[in-house]
């Protein structure tokens, strides 16, 4: 017991040594980002983000709550050598302290992504030592009624000097449930690098990616592949991308359905992976709905994958995805949790080769317009120079 105290305590001292001269060097950080979460795979926007910073020649210094220590992680960690440029903060006092303190003292502005524990730490911080701050709202922090229930959001979004979300959607429900000033939310869209085709050849007729969860929709797409298969002279292959809680009862419903073998359900695949699945799939399909905890998705990053890939895009006419897929134009959207409409929607892409080189075309313009990563995170400089007075300098 008194070993462990002791490397507890080295731990603690070797973590404080490495701030301390981090945060008085001469080459001080001047974006510090507060995350609940640091590495985490279905939150690549935000490493995107962190990697255009660092490519524009930003600072940027990471302070995590958690290491989700996940099997695959993306290749930009490395790239930039970000787990160098990552502390995390545990519940020990002192070193929560002295790292509140060390990264008070050294950045132009605190940023945060999603308005929930770690954010609400970095607003005490920015509040405490006079820094300016910002967060970026999401899904779960402002939708989800549990999360809702511990109260972080309001007080971290009226907290901030800047909110910023990725969708306009985003953008009126914050200002109609939280009261937040319409002048202080902007939207800066959750984006990714542009990427050429990655087609390889058709394996599958439908993909379909994402945490395997309620909200996106896999319990209907299962139930719209069953009714195609039923009228289908061949067997049509669905591949399924990535893990979560309704797993086995996702595969469940699938033996139940009897289209198992027609479904492959492929597990969490790194993110070079996952899109060269996607490339060589005919359709990509994510259904998304509201989940009964009100949790909903926010322009999937996996949809702009696959429109910017050239794979036709299958979703649904809610929340913000309108502001992503336009229907007829970049691809087809449906009501929520509607098979039939859904296998209509499918069969007409598969039906039609014309009408899906016509969407895909559209869609890669679309992402290339309003969804590059880049631009975004340009936008977002621009953000922090005009409201919180980030100079070049900086």
């Amino acid at each position: 017991m008194l070993s462990q105290s002791i490397q507890s305590i080295r731990q603690i001292t070797r973590a404080f040594a490495r701030l301390l001269k981090i945060f008085i060097s001469a080459e001080k950080p001047r974006i510090v980002y507060y995350l609940d979460n640091f590495p985490k795979t279905s939150e690549t926007f935000i490493l995107n983000e962190i990697a255009v910073l660092k490519d524009m020649g930003v600072e940027v210094e990471i302070v995590a709550f958690n290491d989700p220590k996940e099997p695959h992680v993306n290749a930009l960690v490395l790239k930039h050598a970000l787990p160098q440029h990552t502390y995390y903060i545990n519940a020990q006092s002192f070193l929560d302290r002295a790292c509140n303190q060390l990264v008070a003292l050294a950045p132009a502005v605190l940023h945060s992504h999603f308005a929930y524990e770690a954010a609400w730490s970095m607003v005490r911080l920015a509040h405490r030592y006079g820094r300016s701050c910002s967060v970026t709202a999401h899904a779960y922090d402002i939708f989800r009624s549990d999360i809702l229930r511990r109260g972080i959001a309001a007080p971290v979004l009226t907290g901030v000097d800047v909110v910023i979300t990725p969708s306009h959607y985003n953008k009126r429900y914050i200002h109609q449930n939280f009261k937040i000033p319409l002048g202080k939310i902007h939207v800066v869209r959750a984006s990714i690098f542009l990427t050429e085709d990655a087609t390889i050849g058709v394996q599958n007729d439908v993909v379909s990616a994402g945490r395997l969860i309620e909200k996106k929709g896999f319990v209907t797409l299962l139930e719209s592949m069953a009714s195609l298969q039923a009228s289908h002279p061949i067997k049509l292959k669905t591949l399924i991308i990535g893990d979560g809680e309704d797993m086995r009862d996702l595969k469940d419903f699938a033996r139940k359905l009897g289209i198992e073998d027609t479904v492959e359900f492929a597990g969490e695949l790194t993110n070079e992976e996952t899109i060269a699945r996607i490339g060589s799939s005919r359709i990509f399909v994510l259904p998304c709905c509201f989940a009964a905890d009100g949790d909903v998705d926010v322009c999937p990053l996996v949809i702009q994958e696959a429109m910017a890939i050239g794979v036709t895009v299958v979703s649904t006419n809610i929340a913000s995805i309108p502001e992503l897929v336009e229907d007829g134009i970049s691809g087809l959207l449906v009501p929520p949790s509607s098979p039939v409409e859904l296998a209509q929607a499918i069969k007409r892409l598969l039906d039609n080769s014309e009408l899906m080189a016509t969407l895909s075309n559209n869609a890669k313009k679309k992402i290339k317009q309003d969804f590059d990563v880049e631009h975004q995170t340009a936008e977002l400089v621009s953000i922090w120079q005009k409201e919180l007075g980030l100079t070049k300098h900086d």
